[in-house]
């Protein structure tokens, strides 16, 4: 069986890509520790067609902080004054399938106005090594709602992630990537 080549990062974060294309991009990265994790993180996603694609940066999504390996903001949304807060997943409707009524509505206007209520200052995952598709490395495991998100190293500065979501499509896992701040 012959398979396409599969084009180097930068292609991938700019053009998307089908899944499984994604997913050989990230059998081939290394991975990384808990401690390669800590600190803050810009983020955004790689096209796949994955159903979620576009709801989180529509919504303000700005990235991830990793203060210690049990203090984990996962979910980081543009405060329009340069600053960030932290969403707080339990309290939100995340799922692997948005409902149309929820795509269709002003998102980062909406959460910002939600803020109070699901907003938080407390973490809301934790930092962990897991095998995922034969290798150990670094994950985060949500608090309170089945999501884990995977991570491998691209460079120093640089990793890819794969966002598993109880219910939804195994075989079609969000992908995304975060720079380091």
């Amino acid at each position: 069986m012959v398979t396409d080549p599969i084009p180097d990062f930068e292609t991938l974060c700019q053009s998307g890509c089908d899944i499984s294309t994604a997913l050989r991009f990230f059998d081939t990265l290394p991975p990384l520790s808990e401690k390669e994790m800590l600190g803050q993180w810009t983020g955004g996603e790689i096209k796949t067609g994955h159903p979620m694609e576009g709801f989180l940066i529509e919504s303000g999504w700005v990235g991830k902080e990793f203060l210690d390996v049990d203090t984990v903001h996962p979910l980081q949304f543009d405060d329009g004054r340069g600053g960030r807060w932290n969403l707080d997943p339990s309290r939100a409707p995340i799922t692997a399938r948005p409902g149309a009524w929820l795509r269709a509505m002003p998102n980062a206007w909406l959460l910002w106005l939600a803020r109070p209520l699901i907003g938080t200052n407390r973490p809301a995952a934790s930092l962990v090594m897991r095998d995922f598709r034969g290798k150990v490395s670094a994950a985060m495991v949500y608090d309170g709602v089945p999501m884990r998100d995977m991570f491998r190293k691209v460079d120093g500065e640089t990793v890819m992630g794969v966002m598993e979501i109880r219910g939804g499509e195994r075989e079609h896992p969000f992908v995304f990537w975060l720079r380091r701040v």
